[in-house]
């Protein structure tokens, strides 16, 4: 009778240890349409910027204890600074700003750079970025997060 019991919690033991073994069907796929996929893609920006017939713009930069950097951007549509000076591993930011910052948001003010020309390349400042700055820095402040660029500028970091 003890064998008999032994053997039978033996084949539980063994049909628990062998459903654990064997994967569960997985659901059946569905085919997401190429276009809706690529939709997606676009939004997130994986396809690369179109380029507006190899036209290009610079974008100088002025930096504290670096040398100048010039950046060529693709004429195409207005980029935003904070991400072309990103892309191009420039640092915006101070010390304050590495640890606190908005991530480009326009609320906290620590991504400001100075325009020295080309201001008349630049978006009007919004009002979201006038009140960021508070009003008590210069027209030729400005926060790099806020700011879209379509043509030739020279900025200065860390102002």
């Amino acid at each position: 009778m003890t064998t008999m019991l032994r053997l039978s919690v033996l084949l539980v033991l063994l049909s628990m240890v062998a459903s654990f073994l064997v994967p569960a069907p997985l659901p059946a796929m569905t085919s997401v349409p190429q276009q809706t996929r690529r939709g997606k893609m676009m939004m997130l920006g994986m396809f690369g910027k179109k380029s507006a017939g190899g036209k290009t713009f610079t974008v100088t930069v002025q930096q504290k204890f670096y040398k100048d950097a010039e950046l060529e951007v693709d004429a195409g549509a207005p980029v935003n600074l904070r991400k072309e000076l990103m892309k191009n591993k420039i640092d915006i930011y101070p010390l304050q700003g590495k640890i606190y910052n908005c991530g480009g948001g326009g609320q906290c003010g620590t991504c400001a750079v100075q325009i020295i020309s080309g201001a008349k390349n630049l978006n009007p400042k919004s009002p979201v970025e006038v009140k960021a700055l508070g009003g008590k820095r210069g027209d030729d402040i400005r926060l790099s997060c806020c700011t879209r660029a379509s043509g030739d500028v020279v900025i200065k970091t860390k102002p």
